[in-house]
């Protein structure tokens, strides 16, 4: 009786847990991509994504549109790109992400380029680095809104002070 009463309640437990992170999981990703900060920052990071020959796909684009955006409303003085090529591409996200912004009004002088990355932790490895040749400290990340939680997360490991959009 007691085998019985002991099983039954760690198989409960384990139900519990199968259910409770899950939903704990999504209600934190949920809550980050529907509470952004907005607040003056000294720079603004567009995390890269999929490009076609230069030209952004929808995803970056609106990644990009919102970086205007926020930098119109003088957020930042300050833009950077961030993502690599995939192989046989003949431009990288980031240069795709400069010339887009160009064409939209941003200086040339206001935005870096750093052409590194093929996923979320590479790309802030490489834009964390740069902001700390810069000495800069604050940044706006632009990104989707269920990946805010994973990028807002990586940028905390990197001890940057951010905010997301």
């Amino acid at each position: 009786m007691f085998l019985f009463k002991l099983l039954r309640r760690a198989i409960a437990f384990l139900l519990l847990l199968v259910i409770v992170v899950p939903v704990f999981a999504l209600g934190k990703t949920w809550y980050a991509a529907n509470n952004p900060t907005i607040r003056n920052a000294d720079v603004i990071v567009v995390l890269g994504a999929a490009q076609l020959d230069g030209r952004p796909g929808l995803v970056l684009e609106a990644r990009l549109t919102e970086a205007k955006r926020i930098y119109d409303l003088g957020l930042a003085k300050k833009i950077i790109t961030v993502g690599g090529g995939a192989p046989g591409d003949r431009t990288t996200e980031a240069a795709a992400g400069r010339i887009w912004l160009m064409q939209n009004g941003i200086k040339y002088a206001n935005i870096k380029a750093v052409d590194v990355g093929r996923d979320t932790l590479s790309s802030t490895k490489a834009y964390a680095a740069e902001m700390r040749d810069r000495k800069i400290k604050n940044v706006i990340i632009v990104s989707d809104p269920f990946h805010c939680l994973r990028a807002m997360t990586m940028a905390n490991d990197r001890q940057t002070t951010f905010s997301i959009r």
